[in-house]
């Protein structure tokens, strides 16, 4: 059976093997050192922002904060310590950052949808519960679990972010095939991706700090939306 962990490793090593892979040739080694200085600074951050935002759990459990392995990465926090990692280690290995993440772009959509497929494993992130599930579709409502195991009917959050991040993931590899928004299209994804997650934060029923009526991870995704259209629009073409 599929778990979490499995399903999200397997799209980490699609991306890790894609980016050195589309590497000049000669710079595959240095590609892979930052590909991997990256992937352990995405997973620090990812880590340090779920704990953050889920505090009030980790203030009771403090021995779990260092369980990588029981789940519990931020996207946000995993997505900002991977670019920082890779650029800094593009920077360090002398490799160009910036076309490394460009080509890099689809990565977000896939790491994203990912994410909710293993979500729909673990329970996580499990759309809020409804009164009804009379004329709603199957695809967006239907009877469903909880992290803690109960059952009700429920939007169907993973679902739907997994489908939606995955067509993302889809357009933007049309686009790469097509040269289209060259140098940009990183930026793209990220925005992309984020306002996704910032839509779908209006179904989750999970709990996350309320913040001027906005679930703290929103604030986020809002923030990591502006940050991926002024990378867009900052850009040339690569």
């Amino acid at each position: 059976m599929l778990t979490y962990q499995t399903i999200m490793s397997a799209a980490v090593a699609v991306c890790l093997l894609w980016g050195v892979a589309s590497a000049p040739a000669g710079r595959r080694a240095r590609t892979a050192d930052a590909l991997l200085l990256g992937l352990v600074a995405g997973v620090l951050l990812g880590r340090a922002l779920h704990v953050a935002l889920y505090w009030v759990y980790f203030v009771a459990h403090p021995d779990e904060i260092t369980r990588l392995l029981a789940g519990g990465l931020d996207w946000r926090g995993a997505t900002l310590g991977a670019v920082g990692g890779v650029l800094l280690g593009a920077r360090l290995r002398g490799v160009d950052g910036r076309a490394l993440l460009e080509r890099l772009a689809p990565c977000v959509p896939l790491l994203a949808a990912a994410g909710w497929l293993g979500c729909a494993q673990a329970l996580c992130a499990a759309g809020a519960e409804l009164v009804s599930l009379v004329g709603l579709p199957a695809w967006l409502a239907a009877e469903g679990l909880d992290l803690y195991g109960a059952e009700a009917p429920r939007w169907q959050t993973q679902t739907v972010g997994a489908a939606a991040a995955g067509l993302w993931g889809a357009l933007l590899l049309l686009a790469a095939w097509r040269g289209s928004a060259r140098g940009r299209l990183f930026g793209i994804g990220l925005a992309g991706v984020a306002l996704l997650m910032f839509a779908l934060g209006f179904l989750r029923g999970d709990y996350n700090p309320v913040l001027a009526g906005l679930r703290a991870d929103q604030w986020l995704d809002a923030w990591l939306f502006g940050v991926g259209v002024v990378y867009a629009l900052r850009q040339h073409v690569v």
